[in-house]
C-alpha cells in the first residue's frame, strides 16, 4: 500500500515543508523549472499556477520542494525584455533615445532606481532587431507593459514615415 501512494505521500510531506517556510502564498508569481505562472492554488498534492498565456499548471509539491523556486512578486521586480525591428536605413541612436524615452515616460511601472537599456540582438541587410530591457514593479503587468511599449514605438516610427 505505502509503494502505490508513495508518489502522494511525498507530495504531502513536501506540502508540509511549504507551508512551515512559506517560499510563496496564493496570488504571488514563481517561477520553477521551466514554468512561470501566478500561484492560483495550493493543496496537499499539487500547487496550480496560471502562465501569462493563460495556461494553467500543475506542478506537485515534491517538485516544488526539489527545485529552486523563484518568487518574482518578493523580489520587488520583473526582468522583460521587449522585442523591436526596424530597416537599416534608420539611424541606431536615434531608435534607442526613442525606445529610452518610451520606458521614461513609463516609469510608474518600473522598478525605481532601474536603467532601462537598449541591446541589438541581431543585424541584417534588411533588419536590425533591439531588445529594451525594463525592470518592472509588478509582475502582472508584464503583457501590458509589452504592448504598451512597441504599440507606442510603431506609432512614434509610422509618424517619422
Amino acid at each position: 500500500m505505502i509503494m502505490a501512494y508513495r508518489h502522494i505521500l511525498t507530495d504531502m510531506a513536501a506540502s508540509q515543508f511549504i507551508s512551515t517556510y512559506q517560499p510563496f502564498k496564493v496570488g504571488e508569481w514563481i517561477e520553477v523549472k521551466d514554468y512561470y505562472g501566478r500561484v492560483i492554488e495550493r493543496n496537499l498534492i499539487q500547487t496550480k499556477i496560471l502562465t501569462p498565456d493563460n495556461e494553467i499548471v500543475v506542478i506537485p509539491n515534491s517538485t516544488l520542494l526539489r527545485n529552486s523556486v523563484v518568487n518574482r512578486t518578493r523580489s520587488g521586480a520583473l526582468r522583460i525584455q521587449i522585442p523591436v525591428a526596424v530597416g537599416t536605413e534608420i539611424d541606431l541612436k536615434e531608435i534607442e533615445d526613442r525606445l529610452l524615452q518610451i520606458a521614461a515616460d513609463m516609469k510608474v511601472d518600473l522598478l525605481p532606481d532601474t536603467t532601462p537599456q537598449v541591446r541589438v540582438t541581431q543585424v541584417t541587410p534588411q533588419e536590425t532587431r533591439l531588445i529594451l530591457l525594463l525592470q518592472i514593479a509588478n509582475p502582472a503587468k508584464r503583457d501590458q507593459i509589452v504592448s504598451d511599449v512597441q504599440k507606442r514605438f510603431y506609432e512614434l516610427l509610422s509618424k517619422r514615415n
